[in-house]
């Protein structure tokens, strides 16, 4: 069985150094919104109209992570889910 831990919360509150602890105290991958945005987004972040440009792109980035964190190490789709949700 897999798990998928999902931390979210308030800007500042620690969720990214917890989820790094977690993914190595764990040996979990460690699926990061805000690196993959920056990855694949900052070259072409525009000067205006950010919020729909950000919206957007964050949408499909999210789309694509939750492919990623739902297969298993042999490319097979997680058949048996279960999300552990942590607040801080």
């Amino acid at each position: 069985m897999s798990t998928l831990h999902l931390i979210e919360g308030p800007v500042g509150a620690g969720k990214s150094t917890y989820a790094a602890q977690l993914g190595l105290a764990t040996g979990a991958a460690h699926l990061n919104l805000d690196e993959w945005m920056v990855t694949l987004f900052r070259p072409d972040r525009p000067e205006t109209d950010l919020l729909g440009w950000y919206s957007e792109r964050k949408e499909r980035c999210i789309e694509q992570i939750w492919l990623v964190a739902w297969q298993e190490p042999d490319g097979q789709e997680c058949a048996d889910r279960q999300i552990t949700i942590v607040n801080q």
